[in-house]
């Protein structure tokens, strides 16, 4: 799964991001740049629990991909 993220301009942007999505302790083989975020989550997972995640650390999913 590819997400767009808004409001990421640094590297701290970037480590934020990743620890938020490492948080959630089902998805795997992240990588997060460039306002994008790759990764692999279980067949149905609630993408709203990825939005919760990404907007709790002050960020916005502007897109999934």
């Amino acid at each position: 799964m590819t997400i767009l993220i808004g409001g990421m301009s640094c590297g701290h942007c970037v480590k934020a991001v990743e620890k938020a999505l490492k948080d959630l302790k089902v998805l795997n083989n992240i990588h997060v740049e460039n306002g994008k975020a790759t990764f692999d989550a279980p067949a149905g997972y609630d993408t709203g629990r990825i939005r919760a995640a990404i907007e709790d650390k002050g960020y916005e999913l502007i897109g999934i991909e």
